[in-house]
């Protein structure tokens, strides 16, 4: 009878210990943690002087967005730029996909800069992530649209594995500065590169002012989701891009 009145008290006194020790679990806080994933700046790494700079990044915390910051440096150190967005979408929310287009003022030199993105949360906890930024100068105008094959009107979506026509114009800001390279890709959770043959290509490298109106398939590994579309150029060494946001890929 002894023994069985001890098994009992120590069975009881199991179940509160493991009792005390869940609550304890319970009552501890979480620690707060930042997730930047994706991040990327520029076009492939570049900005044009006097027009903007594409940033984009995937965002995740527990304890809430408060601030996210941008600032560009130059190779020495010296702060050029910075802008802060602590009202709107990005705040008070746990997961943002922060997409912004930041003016970079024609005044700024060529060169390579370093580019800080710094997310704030609710607790204070801040976390940074950095890329390099090399700023061009624009030496040709592009605009482009996708057309639907049939009846040539703007769209905004597509299926993978589609035929869609691009139309796109381009005016070098030198008419003796031909374009010497070509480039077309979707940019979503992956990068997909339109594949173009030598004789289209041939129609149009060489040339300064053109309109590029040509039938494409829209890449077969594209995956569902929004995504942007890049027509890009190269005149004089400089990259210049033409970009359709939000194409959805369905």
């Amino acid at each position: 009878m002894k023994n069985k009145f001890l098994l009992g008290a120590f069975a009881l006194l199991s179940v509160f210990t493991m009792s005390m020790t869940s609550c304890s679990d319970d009552d501890k806080p979480v620690e707060s943690s930042i997730e930047i994933n994706n991040a990327k700046f520029g076009h492939d790494g570049e900005a044009t002087i006097g027009s903007d700079m594409h940033l984009e990044a995937n965002i995740i915390t527990n304890a809430k967005i408060k601030l996210i910051e941008v600032e560009m440096t130059k190779a020495d150190g010296t702060q050029v730029l910075t802008k802060k967005y602590d009202t709107g979408k990005y705040v008070g929310v746990l997961a943002a996909t922060f997409h912004e287009h930041i003016d970079i003022p024609s005044t700024f030199a060529e060169g390579n800069y370093k580019v800080f993105l710094k997310v704030t949360d609710m607790e204070n906890k801040q976390k940074v992530v950095s890329g390099d930024v090399k700023l061009i100068i624009k030496t040709a105008k592009v605009s482009v649209d996708i057309l639907d094959k049939a009846t040539h009107k703007p769209i905004t979506s597509a299926k993978a594995g589609d035929k869609v026509i691009v139309k796109a114009t381009v005016a070098s800001l030198d008419a003796a500065k031909p374009v010497t390279e070509m480039e077309l890709e979707f940019h979503g959770s992956g990068e997909w590169e339109v594949e173009l043959e030598e004789a289209v290509l041939a129609k149009y490298i060489g040339k300064s002012n053109f309109t590029f109106e040509e039938e494409i398939t829209v890449p077969a590994k594209a995956a569902k989701g929004k995504c942007h579309f890049h027509y890009t150029v190269e005149v004089e060494g400089h990259k210049n891009t033409a970009e359709i946001e939000d194409f959805e890929i369905k």
